[in-house]
């Protein structure tokens, strides 16, 4: 379910990065609340991100376990912490599967189609259209700012608030300090995680 939220984000990010005018406001620093619905989900899905010069940092919630990503491409590492056991796992970062990378952007196209109020906020309603996929974004007359990202069946909904223009703490981007250092035992793999 992560992963599809940071899909759509990333989705959206790549459009914007593409086009010569993108209709919304990607600052390189900031940071967002996100609330996603999802179709058929008992509970909505909610998530803390900041960014800062390509630096991300996810926070997360499930079943009220606090979990954190870290991602540092200058570092070419990503690191997921498990807050209540104080500890966290260091794992490469394979440039080859950079998410940015692995989307499509042939024929990438974004298109107004209308205007809607969300969450009492004016929206420009625009289709992304990348790769043969779809998703709606709906962006925030006044800052620009994406205040909401929704799949084209309306299966599920993210919406942003509390969006934050401005430059990050440096301490949000590496382990807490004191939190101990995990070591995968021998022979065992994650999927999609490349082997040093």
């Amino acid at each position: 379910m992560k992963n599809l939220i940071t899909l759509l984000f990333l989705f959206v990010l790549t459009l914007g990065m593409n086009a010569q005018t993108p209709p919304f406001n990607i600052p390189k620093a900031f940071s967002v609340d996100q609330k996603t619905t999802i179709s058929g989900q008992p509970e909505d899905f909610t998530t803390k991100m900041y960014t800062d010069d390509g630096k991300v940092r996810v926070e997360i919630s499930p079943r009220g376990m606090k979990m954190i990503t870290i991602v540092r491409p200058d570092q070419k590492k990503i690191y997921n912490i498990m807050v209540d056991q104080k500890m966290y796992m260091e794992m490469p970062m394979d440039p080859k599967k950079d998410p940015l990378k692995a989307l499509p952007d042939i024929n990438s196209k974004i298109e107004k189609v209308g205007e809607e109020t969300v969450n009492g906020i004016a929206c420009d309603k625009y289709k992304f259209t990348n790769g043969g996929v779809e998703v709606f974004g709906y962006v925030s007359k006044e800052t620009q700012f994406i205040v909401r990202i929704q799949s084209a069946d309306g299966k599920m909904t993210s919406d942003w608030t509390n969006f934050i223009e401005g430059p990050q703490p440096a301490g949000l981007f590496v382990p807490p300090a004191g939190f101990i250092k995990m070591t995968m035992p021998a022979g065992m793999k994650i999927p999609g995680v490349p082997s040093k």
